[in-house]
């Protein structure tokens, strides 16, 4: 899963964490799967044997609109209590937090569904992440696999302070 902030170098957008792996391991040998970074992708990227997700993102926001009552019916306990725990929290309505966790659970089971396929068409030895977050889908079928899942830490903080901090430093 490559990471979306590039640097440009060249005249191509250069990944920092993605592009060394690959050319390590050669083109042939990694498939680099990338969701947009706020809404875009920089290009042309330097990667190479890059798949773009936004599709899948687009098409499970699509779904989650129209099948959200699934799970409302299935885990309406579990549901309800996590919306009246939330509302006591943050005062956010029960019914606004009932839907969007209906929703989320929705894009979640797409997102998991589009992940088998993948994982059942490409066959990894292994999957490396660079952000886990939004893609807790592709590990819960990873794990269900058997295939191992590795995270590169893609930022650090620096000694001084609260810098983030990244291979571009």
């Amino acid at each position: 899963m490559g990471f979306p902030r590039r640097r440009l170098e060249n005249g191509e957008w250069v990944d920092p964490f993605s592009d060394p792996i690959i050319d390590m391991l050669g083109a042939d040998q990694v498939l680099c799967v990338e969701k947009p970074f706020m809404g875009e992708h920089s290009r042309p990227p330097r990667t190479r044997g890059i798949v773009y997700f936004d599709w899948v993102t687009a098409l499970s926001l699509v779904i989650s609109q129209i099948g959200f009552f699934v799970p409302l019916i299935i885990f309406r306990g579990e549901i309800s209590d996590l919306a009246l725990k939330a509302h006591h929290v943050t005062g956010i309505s029960r019914r606004r937090i009932s839907l969007l966790a209906a929703k989320a659970t929705v894009r979640f089971w797409f997102e998991r569904l589009v992940a088998r396929a993948l994982l059942s068409i490409v066959r990894p030895q292994a999957v490396l992440l660079t952000i886990r977050r939004h893609h807790y889908p592709l590990i819960h079928v990873c794990r269900i696999r058997g295939i191992p899942i590795y995270e590169l830490q893609h930022g650090a903080i620096a000694e001084g302070g609260y810098k983030y901090s990244t291979p571009y430093d």
